[in-house]
This record gives C-alpha cells, sequence and structure tokens, in this order.
C-alpha cells in the first residue's frame, strides 16, 4: 500500500511568535483548523538571534529565515523565494501570503 502524504501548506509572513498580533493570531486559528488536511510550514524573518531559526508548534513547523537582524524583513521576498524553491524540489505545496510586505516610512519636514 503506497502512503500519500498530505498537501504542503507554506505560510508566508513577514512577523511570527513570539511576535504576535491581528495577522499572526489569524495564520494560528486558520492553521490549527487546516493541519489535518495539511502539512504545515510557516516561512517568516527571524528579525532576532534570540528566535530560533527552526522549530515545530502546534500550528506546523515554523522557519525563521534571515540571520536574526531586524533588516531581515526586508531580504524576506528573497529568503521566501530561496526557500519554496528548495520545497518545492522535495513536494508540491500551496503557498499563502500574509502580510508578506516590508515597507520604509520616511518623514519630510515641511518648512
Amino acid at each position: 500500500m503506497v502512503k500519500i502524504s498530505k498537501p504542503l501548506l507554506v505560510v508566508c509572513t513577514t512577523a511570527y511568535r513570539p511576535l504576535v498580533g491581528g495577522a499572526e493570531l489569524a495564520i494560528e486559528n486558520i492553521t490549527k483548523r487546516l493541519r489535518d488536511d495539511f502539512d504545515i510550514v510557516i516561512l517568516t524573518a527571524r528579525l532576532s538571534k534570540k528566535y530560533l531559526p527552526h522549530e515545530y508548534g502546534e500550528d506546523g513547523e515554523i522557519i525563521r529565515l534571515g540571520v536574526g537582524h531586524r533588516m531581515d524583513k526586508f531580504l524576506l521576498p528573497f529568503f521566501i523565494a530561496w526557500k519554496i524553491r528548495q520545497l518545492k524540489a522535495q513536494r508540491a505545496l500551496v503557498t499563502w501570503g500574509v502580510m508578506v510586505a516590508a515597507s520604509i516610512t520616511t518623514s519630510r519636514s515641511h518648512t
């Protein structure tokens, strides 16, 4: 008998646990509902060296990409593309992006 594995769902988000906001809570709640039907991998920026680069949680496998610096979020689209290419070589997958955008804000004084 051939064992068929569940489809892989790759969630891409700028921030995730331990940083928690509305989007992160939504991901957590939705992935808890989907974990019976999908193997779940969450790709996020590492943002700090104190965050583990790789861990497993109730909501799936969490992979934090980057070197552990706040600038990781600006390079996240490149890190995600690289990681998805690796994962895709292993098996078919579905991607879901949640607030995956880095913005640089500048302020100007008007005189």
